[in-house]
């Protein structure tokens, strides 16, 4: 397999050399402004879709979190209802107790629904 040439200061002069034989010294001032400038441009624009991406995948992920807990809850719901006979009452108080812990009830709340629940 064939190497690709390698490029050195003086093809990058020469390259600049003729460029501005055949297009003048405003076409060429031009191109080296812009080159880098859409180069930098692209570069951003690059690392803000990859960003993005990840951001999305990111969501995706916690939107499968939260399914999965919820339906974790559920099961347990259904297993305190038919192994162990709890009532609704029980489990609201057990759900109330056991929060996850990002959605942690501060202590009055907490409190206040097991008295709103007690019969």
């Amino acid at each position: 397999m064939q190497e690709p040439p390698k490029i050195d200061g003086s093809t990058i002069l020469s390259f600049i050399d003729w460029f501005y034989t055949h297009y003048g010294p405003k076409a060429t001032l031009a191109l080296i402004l812009v080159v880098p400038v859409v180069l930098l441009l692209w570069m951003f624009y690059q690392a803000r879709r990859k960003d993005r991406e990840a951001n999305l995948a990111l969501e995706a992920k916690e939107q499968t979190i939260q399914h999965l807990a919820a339906e974790n809850r559920l099961h347990r719901i259904q297993m305190f209802k038919e192994q162990f006979k709890w009532s609704d009452h029980q489990i609201q108080i057990w759900l109330i107790d056991n929060e996850p812990a990002g959605h942690q009830l501060p202590e009055k709340v907490k409190k206040a629904k097991q008295k709103q629940l007690k019969p």
